[in-house]
């Protein structure tokens, strides 16, 4: 299990993840971006996390989000519309499908899920590889937001 103690919550990557931090403009002032992520079978598994600062519009620091991860692998159009993705406890839930581009210029197919409560957000994302179901469900189902003090 993935602890993600500053935005109080825990999921469960299929592998060792390798860990990366830098800070990104999804508010004012940037904000840290953790990051967690592995492959198994040619499929990135990551989960990234950030607490906004007081004030900051987590709505819109999701849409900027959701803009940056489209860029970061050429996405086309995303897949239809977003649609909800119901995780307990979250004040908002987000899945989107679209096919980007590995940095060699393969073509893969991405899925990104965002989850906010109050001024934490986090993102799950699943990019390429052979499609292995069970894994994938196990992955999108293990994000569970600590209870409140």
């Amino acid at each position: 299990m993935q602890a993600l103690d500053d935005v109080a919550a825990d999921a469960l990557l299929p592998c060792k993840p390798e860990a990366a931090e830098r800070l990104v403009p999804l508010a004012t002032p940037p904000v840290t971006l953790h990051v967690r992520a592995c492959d198994v079978k040619g499929q990135t598994f990551a989960i990234s996390w950030a607490l906004l600062p007081v004030g900051a519009d987590p709505v819109l620091a999701l849409q900027r989000w959701q803009q940056a991860a489209a860029a970061a692998v050429k996405a086309g159009p995303i897949a239809g519309a977003p649609t909800p993705w119901r995780v307990a406890g979250s004040d908002e839930g987000i899945r989107l499908l679209s096919q980007g581009q590995r940095h060699n210029g393969d073509t893969i197919a991405t899925e990104w899920r965002y989850a906010r409560r109050g001024q934490a957000v986090i993102q799950l994302a699943i990019y390429g590889g052979v499609d292995q179901p069970e894994r994938m469900t196990q992955f999108w189902e293990s994000l569970a937001w600590r209870k409140r003090p």
